[in-house]
């Protein structure tokens, strides 16, 4: 077989993919859907265009002058719809200054502890083992940074204040970084601040950044974060990029004159502007989509409880976000539902075995409570009575009936 005839074929088995999807129950939730919209952006002719600029804006004219002496082509509109994204996120996130140049939400904490401490400083993280991101420590320790873990109570599901008291003692500590993967409860960033006045309060919200647009969770600047960060492409419902939100203007400067000239070349133009325009629809829709989102959530764990799940914590813990933690036996049974048509996370956690859920995109389709109940039926039906092939075509059944996108602007901005 030639090489041309092996990429043909392996682009037939991707389009394939890029058809079945349209099947498949997505409840990963760390994944969700763009609208039309936004999406179109992805395959413009301008995403093979640079749009720079300085982190001081730029002049709007036809052409940019660029770190002194470089000089590029302007976008037109782009820099306008950029200023229309900026001005919402001040309204969404309570921040005077947002940065949209990084490419995801990892970029994201990179650039930040790259433009705001230097090698040697302190930076507490979480643990892995609970609630942390697992490439925290070792992307702190490459950088040269060092790290201790806050104290975190795996039976409280909630942070050790007393602890943090502790380290702070003994401490000089540059950026508390709540690098959150699961939520239980808000963080108490008011008390954190008080622990630790001159830190640098740095609050990941990359899997529920939809959520605190929407107002359905704590918004961390409001409550005492200098810094909310995370990727767009969750909750948030946009492309796969990163959005940084700073408390004010002066720690905005700081960050973004380096992120522009250590962290930065191209910002990735069409996702750019995808990502402006679903900070857009968040600003209009983001209520209702995150309001439903929750609903969702409660909905599924109660359901799934109802038939007879382990669901982590339930009822003494409801979700306050769209994640639903199913307690497993073993990895087959994520296995199983992927196999059947429910795309799920599956990892330990708190020494469990956990098949993670999440209603986000389920929801921007537009699925209710009544949906989540068939599929807590469908996931019974799959894990606890091994009707694989029935529930297999339930599922393709079911998600047949919401192939639209909601909660958007769908022609045009509306």
């Amino acid at each position: 077989m030639t090489e041309k005839n092996k990429a043909i074929k392996i682009l037939n088995k991707l389009e394939q993919s890029e058809r079945d999807d349209g099947e498949i129950i997505h409840l990963t939730a760390n994944e969700s859907v763009m609208s039309p919209l936004a999406n179109r952006w992805q395959s413009s002719i301008l995403n093979t265009r640079y749009a720079l600029g300085s982190a001081e804006g730029r002049n709007g004219k036809k052409f940019n002058l660029f770190k002194k002496n470089f000089i590029s082509k302007n976008i037109n509109g782009f820099d306008e719809l950029k200023t229309l994204a900026e001005n919402a996120c001040q309204k969404l996130f309570y921040c005077e200054s947002s940065e949209f140049r990084t490419l995801s939400g990892l970029h994201g904490m990179i650039s930040i502890i790259g433009s705001l401490t230097s090698p040697g400083d302190l930076i507490v993280t979480l643990p892995s083992q609970y609630v942390g991101h697992f490439t925290t420590v070792s992307l702190l320790k490459r950088m040269g940074r060092k790290n201790i873990l806050l104290p975190y109570s795996s039976d409280k599901f909630e942070l050790d204040l007393d602890g943090l008291k502790k380290i702070a003692k003994n401490n000089k500590i540059k950026m508390v970084y709540l690098d959150t993967m699961h939520y239980f409860y808000p963080y108490p960033l008011l008390k954190i601040k008080e622990i630790l006045p001159d830190s640098i309060l740095v609050y990941d919200g990359s899997h529920i950044l939809g959520l605190i647009a929407g107002g359905q969770f704590q918004n961390p600047i409001a409550e005492g974060a200098d810094i909310l960060l995370g990727n767009a492409h969750k909750t948030f419902c946009g492309p796969q990029k990163g959005l940084i939100m700073y408390k004010n203007k002066k720690l905005a400067k700081e960050s973004m004159s380096i992120i522009e000239n250590e962290f930065v070349s191209s910002s990735h133009t069409g996702s750019s502007i995808s990502l402006f325009i679903t900070i857009l629809e968040m600003l209009k829709f983001g209520d209702q989509y995150a309001r439903q989102t929750v609903k969702n959530s409660q909905a599924l764990a109660a359901a799934l409880a109802k038939e007879g799940l382990n669901v982590l914590s339930y009822p003494k813990i409801k979700p306050l976000t769209h994640q639903v933690l199913l307690v497993a036996h073993h990895q087959e049974e994520g296995i199983k539902l992927i196999n059947a048509g429910i795309s799920v996370n599956f990892f330990s956690l708190f020494g469990a075995q956990i098949i993670r859920l999440g209603t986000q995109q389920v929801t921007r389709l537009g699925m209710k409570e009544e949906e989540m109940n068939l599929i807590a039926q469908l996931i019974k039906k799959i894990l606890k009575q091994n009707k694989i092939n029935q529930a297999k075509k339930e599922i393709k059944n079911l998600r047949k009936k919401f192939q639209q996108v909601q909660y958007c602007f769908h022609e045009q901005l509306d």
